[in-house]
């Protein structure tokens, strides 16, 4: 059964959440800063005191 999981944190840096992701045999399919209220625009200047959100499958 295949799964999917979304996360929006800012408590660790965005390599740290893909690392998690393929530790735990999860595939990255995107991570990027956000802004708040603007989560599908994504934040150009990949701010890190901006929250992160990102998604995985794992199948």
């Amino acid at each position: 059964m295949s799964q999917e999981l979304i996360v929006r944190d800012y408590r660790y840096t965005k390599i740290e959440i893909e690392q998690m992701f393929i530790e735990e045999g999860f595939e990255v399919i995107f991570s990027k800063y956000v802004q708040a209220r603007k989560w599908n625009i994504g934040n150009p200047l990949n701010n890190p005191t901006n929250p992160i959100l990102s998604k995985a499958s794992h199948s």
